[in-house]
């Protein structure tokens, strides 16, 4: 039998199941059993790596998934509508004081965290192009704050 034949597969699966590897006649699904978990994990890998690349649109109009993609798409369509929704973010930015940027290799001040950020793309449903720049907040740790 071929390791790969999906008889074999999910006869060794079974075993491993029922506690059957162990046993006379059931040793040599042993060692596809044993891979089982190796195989899973690499096939989550490889469908999140996919969903990563992959290209994604929305309303008919490519999303970039980074700077670099966007300015692509504005020469490509020969407008700069992805680069105007990023000035748009960035003036709203600094008129609100939103980020402090302290400079490269300045001490972060007492009570404050240093955090990364990064922008999200997307479409709107009047087609207009946004661009936010938001903070990584795996980084931080949950608010006490209940407001």
């Amino acid at each position: 039998m071929a390791d790969d034949d999906p008889v074999t597969c999910a006869t060794s699966k079974c075993a491993k199941d029922s506690n059957l590897l162990d046993l006379p006649g059931w040793k040599r699904f042993k060692r596809l059993a044993k891979r089982e978990k190796r195989f899973v994990r690499m096939l989550r890998q490889a469908f999140k790596a996919k969903q990563k690349n992959a290209i994604k649109y929305k309303f008919g109009i490519r999303i970039p998934r980074n700077f670099r993609e966007a300015v692509e798409l504005d020469k490509e369509n020969g407008n700069t509508l992805w680069q105007d929704a990023l000035k748009k973010e960035m003036d709203q930015i600094k008129a609100y004081k939103t980020f402090t940027g302290l400079g490269k290799g300045t001490r972060i001040p007492k009570g404050h965290q240093k955090t990364y950020v990064h922008f999200v793309w997307d479409c709107k449903f009047d087609l207009r192009r946004k661009a936010r720049l938001v903070a990584s907040g795996s980084l931080t740790p949950p608010s006490s704050d209940n407001a």
